[in-house]
């Protein structure tokens, strides 16, 4: 993927974020794991928004520990929730809090 369309992606997920915050007060975010949305997340982690006011949860995740490489906790935590985004509620599927409240509908 190309840096402008990695920075046009993560500018449009951001600009959801903004309408989902500005309509209910939150946003819930599903994300994927693998090495392939890490440069839409070197973008969407230095966009400024209500990072508090979004959850965070993966749609799936290898079971390896939560420091492990092939962890995609790990990568969310490496390269999305730093910088503006490390006030981002993520919610792991490996240590499941994981609760219907907890997250905004849709998604």
């Amino acid at each position: 993927m190309e840096k402008g369309e990695s920075l046009k992606l993560a500018k449009s997920i951001a600009q959801s974020l903004n309408a989902e915050i500005e309509q209910n007060g939150n946003a819930s975010l599903v994300l994927s794991g693998g090495q392939s949305p890490i440069q839409i997340f070197y973008h969407l982690n230095q966009i400024h928004l209500e990072w508090s006011k979004v959850s965070i949860v993966l749609g799936d995740d290898r079971i390896v520990s939560k420091d492990h490489n092939d962890s995609n906790e790990k990568l969310v935590k490496d390269h999305l929730l730093i910088n503006e985004a490390k006030k981002a509620n993520y919610i792991s599927l490996l240590h499941p809090r994981l609760s219907h409240d907890s997250l905004a509908f849709p998604f």
